[in-house]
């Protein structure tokens, strides 16, 4: 294997092992007036649908464990958590992840189109750093503003969500010929 193969293999090694992703974070949703204050602050633009279908669009001012109050067009409107079937609140896709997807996409690209351009010298393979952070950089710039035209609409309370106590239980099992712990997981 020569100089140059080695360093292809590390550029698309190191690329590789940069794209791994980290997990995905659970969505909150509230079941009670208690939780969601956790969820939203005031000034907070929401939507909250009513049982009978009706949309009450405002920004909230306050909660309390029994209510919701609103302005709405510019007055307040106190909606007590009976009268709330659903809360949405518009959710803008956070820039990071964009810049970040777009800098592994341009640096790859941009590491494997300088890889291939390489001549037979390492002094050609000096150029290879410079391609993956410059095409980097630019995917990193695509990806923020692609994410900063994403927004969707998010649900943070539910009143037909309900809370279940999650368990664990360990039961030691013993036997003449095994020793063990027998472990259950309820959600």
């Amino acid at each position: 294997m020569t100089a140059i193969d080695t360093a292809r293999t590390l550029v698309v090694l190191a690329l590789t092992v940069l794209g791994v992703s980290g997990g995905a974070a659970a969505q909150e949703v509230a079941s009670s007036f208690e939780q969601l204050r956790v969820l939203v602050r005031p000034s907070d633009h929401v939507k909250v649908i009513e049982p009978d279908g009706r949309e009450v669009k405002g920004v909230v001012h306050a909660v309390s464990d029994e209510t919701l109050t609103l302005r709405v067009h510019g007055r307040e409107e106190s909606i007590p958590q009976s009268r709330v079937s659903q809360i949405q609140t518009t959710w803008d896709d956070p820039l990071a992840n964009g810049a970040r997807n777009g800098f592994i996409v341009g640096a790859v690209l941009g590491g494997l189109s300088a890889l291939a351009l390489v001549g037979d010298t390492r002094a050609d393979l000096v150029f290879v750093p410079y391609a993956v952070l410059v095409d980097g950089g630019l995917g990193a710039a695509i990806g923020a503003g692609v994410d900063a035209l994403i927004t969707s609409q998010r649900v943070i309370y539910d009143s037909r969500t309900k809370t279940s106590a999650s368990a664990v239980s360990v039961v030691p099992l013993l036997t003449r010929q095994q020793r063990g712990l027998a472990l259950s997981l309820r959600f």
